[in-house]
């Protein structure tokens, strides 16, 4: 039974229940498969590499800002390039495991987009935003939604000049459809936690590669709607038994668990003959 509730997690829900129950059931048993879960959901891809590098080194850039030092964001460009290399050669790539090629043309475009989305933070967005007080970057914490505590991962919280919060969200891809509604959860999370009203809430969107910027102060209804969706999707969270079947679709080769998933098909398919 969950005991919480998450954007990460509902997106994985709505995706694929399969994957969900792999992420958040079985990576946590004992047996072999358990065992073989839990070892492939430590598993990065490059997209997902790529993104963990921008963001480590946005934090550093804000946090010696904070502290009046300077960060050579060229410099740390250069070197998250060396690390995309080394990830390609040393580590275990989801990519890797599902018998996918990454190919020169792709390893050499995720080091432009972090070049890219790096120098779009240093010379347009930090400059907009660096006289907001600080109050939290790259944080953890947690808000009450009904019965269910409701995680969030906050990039950048700032106090805003209506004597409200702000949140900004790095997104170093590009713009989904679901971001709209991560906004209002991050919104609901600052309501809770400062007291505050909707109207002194707002969350900012920067998609850093292309420079675009998504403002949402959240009304009313947004905040009832995914309030109901969060409960919703709790309790069928709750109510699952045994393993799901798969959703089949283009996610499947960029999923931690594809081999493990066509394991567990062929072993229940033989033991469904041999009966």
């Amino acid at each position: 039974m969950p005991d919480s509730w998450s954007f990460s997690k509902s997106q994985i829900w709505n995706t694929c229940k399969k994957m969900y129950y792999y992420t958040y059931v079985k990576r946590f048993d004992a047996d072999d498969e358990g065992k073989a879960a839990n070892n492939l959901y430590q598993l990065t891809s490059l997209h997902l590499y790529k993104g963990e590098l921008v963001h480590k080194e946005i934090e550093r850039y804000i946090l010696q800002e904070l502290c009046g030092n300077a960060y050579d964001l060229n410099k740390a460009s250069v070197n998250a390039s060396r690390q995309i290399d080394w990830m390609y050669k040393k580590m275990q790539t989801i990519e890797r495991m599902n018998g996918k090629t990454v190919s020169e043309e792709q390893l050499n475009n995720a080091k432009a987009e972090i070049s890219k989305c790096l120098h779009n933070f240093k010379s347009d967005i930090w400059p907009s935003i660096f006289d907001y007080p600080h109050i939290s970057i790259e944080s953890f914490d947690k808000f009450r939604c009904g019965d269910v505590d409701v995680l969030v991962k906050l990039d950048y919280v700032v106090k805003d000049k209506r004597s409200g919060i702000k949140i900004f969200d790095w997104k170093t891809g590009l713009k989904k459809g679901d971001d709209f509604y991560q906004s209002v959860v991050y919104a609901m999370h600052a309501m809770s936690k400062y007291g505050l009203d909707n109207e002194h809430v707002s969350v900012d969107m920067i998609y850093l590669s292309e420079l675009n910027r998504d403002v949402l102060v959240p009304d009313c209804r947004d905040i009832k709607e995914m309030e109901g969706r969060i409960c919703d999707e709790t309790d069928e969270m709750r109510s699952l038994q045994g393993i799901p079947e798969e959703n089949i679709g283009d996610h499947c080769t960029f999923c931690k668990y594809y081999t493990l998933c066509n394991q567990s098909k062929d072993r229940i398919y033989s033991e469904k003959v041999t009966v």
